[in-house]
């Protein structure tokens, strides 16, 4: 369904496949329902986004399962970010680059790190934010299922505004 196209047909396939796998397959749960996360998400559906990465989060701290647990607060930080609050966003960020950088999903640190240039961007702190930008170019960069949702990061805009105020050497 993702690859035609069909985010609620997708969000129906990742719903139906947490009920199937619920008791018995926990990795598939998890990303099941992260996957549903993203695709609210791409919907607009911010409050079934939310349950879902929460659910994640929550389970994926229970079983150990770094990757998921770093993936859910990225979409919890994307919430914040959507709804303004912006102390919340930098948190949830924190904690996901936490995560990510202990043993999860190294994207998720190189999403925070652009998602949080973003901000320092818009607050005119460029500096700060081309040092980030620099550490997050250093993280190897993995993609999921995010990529077929257009919700995998891309720092591309980022750079070309830190390049432009500071040359693009810097």
């Amino acid at each position: 369904r993702r690859a035609i196209g069909d985010l609620s047909g997708a969000l129906r396939a990742f719903d139906e496949a947490r009920r199937l796998v619920s008791r018995t397959r926990v990795s598939t749960w998890l990303r099941a329902t992260v996957g549903a996360g993203h695709a609210a998400l791409a919907l607009g559906d911010t409050a079934g986004a939310g349950a879902s990465f929460r659910l994640a989060h929550d389970r994926a701290v229970e079983v150990g399962d770094r990757r998921i647990a770093g993936t859910a607060l990225v979409g919890l930080a994307s919430i914040a970010r959507r709804a303004g609050d912006d102390p919340r966003c930098v948190a949830l960020l924190r904690a996901a680059t936490g995560e990510a950088l202990a043993g999860g999903d190294p994207t998720d640190a190189v999403t925070a790190a652009g998602m949080l240039a973003e901000m320092l961007v818009e607050r005119d702190a460029v500096e700060e934010a081309a040092v980030l930008l620099g550490a997050a170019a250093e993280v190897p960069d993995e993609v999921a299922v995010r990529v077929d949702f257009g919700l995998a990061y891309d720092g591309g805009p980022v750079r070309a505004a830190v390049a432009e105020r500071l040359g693009a050497e810097r």
